[in-house]
């Protein structure tokens, strides 16, 4: 199933003043959080794939609005479901729809999204989705929709925003191990922890190391560290 970090997660609470504070300096059109005049961090599938664990290559999802064969259940009963569903395909099914209604991509909805029930439960579905590739666009489209109309709420996944900054914005009074997935390590009380230190720190947010991808070439030197970190 290639959701194998999400089985273990610890850390689902949204910290709303990270949350926002990013949502203030994301560029949709460019995919990036600005941090400063000179660092910025790009929303890449690679980066969910660390995260997360999930599969950055396949197909590009298509949630369709065709209704399937299978009644719609809300998130409180395909919770209820999951607990006594043996292991087969009908659980692998509603675990990847709990999964996008909980973490990767939920919405307003208290029930769910009822399409995407549908495409996760059509004839003709297999999961061959490039699933990193997925979460980018819903967070994406959700942050475009809320700096444009100013709605309450924000659709996506708020979880991989806050975790994504502090896997990248490192500070030296908070040591967390180095994972894979990077979710592993992280629990609410630690994010809540970490996230209370760099206020206390330096004020607000946007302190630290910045640790920055490198992107693989030929010219490369080959190397242990798989990134270099820069202070904002």
């Amino acid at each position: 199933m290639n959701f194998g970090g999400l089985l273990s997660i610890t850390c689902k609470e949204v910290r709303h003043n990270i949350c926002l504070w990013l949502i203030e300096r994301f560029d949709v059109g460019l995919r990036k959080i600005q941090l400063s005049s000179t660092h910025h961090l790009e929303v890449t599938p690679n980066v969910v794939n660390e995260i997360f664990g999930l599969p950055m290559h396949g197909r590009i999802l298509q949630v369709s609005s065709n209704p399937s064969e299978h009644p719609f259940g809300r998130i409180r009963d395909c919770e209820d479901r999951l607990r006594v569903l043996p292991i087969g395909e009908e659980f692998r099914r509603a675990f990847i729809w709990y999964a996008c209604a909980t973490i990767l991509a939920p919405t307003s909805r208290v029930d769910g999204c009822r399409n995407l029930w549908h495409t996760l439960h059509g004839d003709e579905f297999r999961n061959d989705i490039n699933w990193a590739q997925f979460v980018v666009d819903e967070l994406v489209s959700g942050i475009r929709h809320f700096q444009q109309s100013q709605i309450a709420w924000v659709h996506g996944s708020l979880v991989f925003l806050q975790l994504f900054y502090v896997v990248k914005v490192r500070i030296s009074s908070v040591q967390v191990p180095v994972t894979m997935p990077s979710i592993v390590a992280w629990t609410d009380d630690l994010l809540k922890i970490r996230l209370q230190q760099e206020l206390r720190d330096s004020g607000s947010f946007g302190h630290g190391e910045v640790f920055e991808d490198v992107p693989n070439t030929p010219s490369d030197v080959e190397s242990e560290d798989s990134g270099i970190t820069t202070t904002v």
